[in-house]
């Protein structure tokens, strides 16, 4: 019945797929989940010795997890440290958020119909796979761990994988970073954050956004379905 309104098999299988069961958040396991992963972040970086940053992937799954053992927030991840025991370069839940929703904004620039260069303009569905991609990964890791600026290029580029686009120019992709660096010299606010990322940056960020997402790639959009019922509606 339902193949006969035109929908294809990729629509149909929201329900089986990864998203539906890793991705799915109500507003307090979300909330818990980016307090959890700030926390594991303020943890991590007080032990000496440690390496680089580890890659984190707790957020898939987590409301599922959660909601299977409660929502116990006795653990030594479940609450934000008290602020004499944070470490100096740990951010807030809510400043990293600021500052994801700033970067997640900003992939626009560098992917999609909008992109700078005629070479990286993509489809609309491409750009909200790159947002996704980019958000997920900072539901598990930190901005003081791993810079956005790198994860949005490396989440551009796996995007076009992702939704089998036309591949993109690594090189050219870097090179956008660099004229956007260029154009925000003028911006205090911005010329800090929006930095030129290298094309060896790009691939490092690619590998830690790809664990970073428990190689969930698969994302899924309103595009094909309104596609679908516009198409219905003119006939």
């Amino acid at each position: 019945l339902l193949l006969s309104t035109g929908y294809t098999m990729g629509e149909l299988d929201f329900d089986r797929s990864t998203q539906a069961k890793h991705w799915m958040f109500d507003e307090d396991s979300l909330r818990q989940c980016r307090e959890e992963a700030c926390a594991i972040q303020s943890l991590d970086g007080a032990l000496p010795g440690r390496g680089g940053p580890r890659i984190q992937k707790i957020a898939c799954g987590y409301a599922k997890k959660k909601g299977a053992v409660g929502m116990d927030t006795s653990g030594p991840w479940g609450e934000m440290p008290a602020e004499g025991n944070r470490s100096p370069f740990t951010m807030s839940p809510q400043d990293q958020e600021t500052l994801v929703h700033f970067h997640a904004h900003q992939i626009q620039r560098l992917i999609g119909p909008n992109a700078i260069f005629p070479l990286l303009r993509r489809g609309a569905s491409v750009l909200s796979t790159a947002i996704m991609l980019f958000r997920r990964f900072y539901l598990s890791n930190s901005v003081v761990d791993f810079h956005p600026r790198s994860i949005a290029a490396a989440s551009a580029l796996l995007a076009v994988k992702a939704d089998c686009e036309r591949r993109i120019p690594i090189d050219v992709l870097s090179h956008a970073t660099w004229v956007i660096q260029m154009k925000a010299q003028n911006a205090p606010l911005c010329r800090d954050e929006l930095r030129a990322v290298t094309v060896k940056e790009i691939e490092e960020a690619e590998r830690a956004l790809l664990q970073g997402c428990d190689y969930h790639l698969r994302c899924h959009h309103p595009y094909g379905a309104i596609k679908v019922l516009a198409s219905e509606v003119t006939c």
